[in-house]
């Protein structure tokens, strides 16, 4: 039998794209961003993320970084301010594959336990 990813919803902005697909178990989330985290697409990723947060409480919702290949202090406002929201809301929310480089902001602001940005 085959599983596969159901893909939700994806949009689209200069820079960014969204995918948000559901895990093959049924179990949560994963929203995989493309491109960069920064002032000109944050308010699309935030919409994007508190879509998909929505009607999600005590589910698992990860952030695939995989493809991020920027991310600035206001991307990183932002993963934080969703954070808080998802927590909120009762979702468990975690950052997974981050590059280096990406991983190494986190760390620098001091928001990689937070964020729960898993160890590669």
């Amino acid at each position: 039998m085959s599983v596969f990813w159901s893909i939700v919803s994806q949009c689209w902005d200069e820079g960014l794209t969204a995918t948000v697909v559901h895990a093959p178990d049924g179990g949560g989330l994963t929203i995989k961003l493309c491109g960069s985290i920064d002032r000109r697409t944050c308010a699309t990723v935030n919409e994007t993320l508190l879509a998909a947060l929505a009607g999600h409480a005590g589910k698992r919702v990860v952030l695939d970084l995989a493809s991020v290949d920027f991310c600035d202090v206001a991307g990183m406002r932002m993963l934080v301010s969703a954070h808080r929201h998802a927590a909120a809301s009762g979702v468990t929310c975690s950052i997974e594959n981050p590059q280096l480089h990406i991983r190494w902001l986190f760390e620098a602001m001091g928001t990689a336990a937070f964020l729960e940005v898993a160890s590669s």
